[in-house]
């Protein structure tokens, strides 16, 4: 005889730490799609990583590693520029050319301001291999390439 009751599973969500573990390797995986989409203005909100992402972009450690990797490009464009014979690959005249922006903006990624995540997305970019301050690109300038970034952050 039947008791009249029905049993339903019900899908659990993986517990909390797991869900985290899970986000966090996603994350990882896809730290430089999920920089460009925020570059391109997509919503944070919309996808967990993305949102993950765009908090991770805004940390004070986050803002110090960019900055310092920029004065380290500075630097390396100096001694390229110095050193015509140097091995050193990287788009030493444009960022010479663009100096007083890059300054400008390691300044700014060095205060106490706050940034937006889309402007923390571009200067990471701005600093990865293929980026402009590493790789020349046609029709687009070191110097327009940080000049957008300052105005996003």
């Amino acid at each position: 005889m039947s008791s009249g009751l029905v049993s339903v599973r019900v899908p659990t969500s993986p517990p909390p730490l797991q869900q985290s573990l899970r986000l966090r390797l996603r994350l990882a995986l896809r730290r430089r799609v999920l920089d460009r989409e925020i570059a391109a203005g997509l919503p944070a909100i919309e996808d967990p990583a993305r949102a993950l992402r765009a908090e991770q972009l805004t940390s004070r450690p986050e803002r110090r590693c960019v900055a310092a990797c920029l004065t380290c490009l500075l630097d390396a464009a100096n001694e390229r520029h110095a050193d015509p014979a140097s091995r050193l690959e990287l788009n030493h005249a444009e960022i010479l050319a663009a100096r007083h922006k890059v300054v400008e903006l390691v300044e700014m990624l060095r205060s106490d301001r706050p940034v937006t995540a889309r402007g923390m997305a571009l200067a990471t970019m701005l600093t990865e291999n293929d980026g402009p301050l590493l790789r020349t690109r046609p029709g687009r300038t070191v110097l327009a390439a940080v000049s957008e970034t300052i105005v996003a952050l």
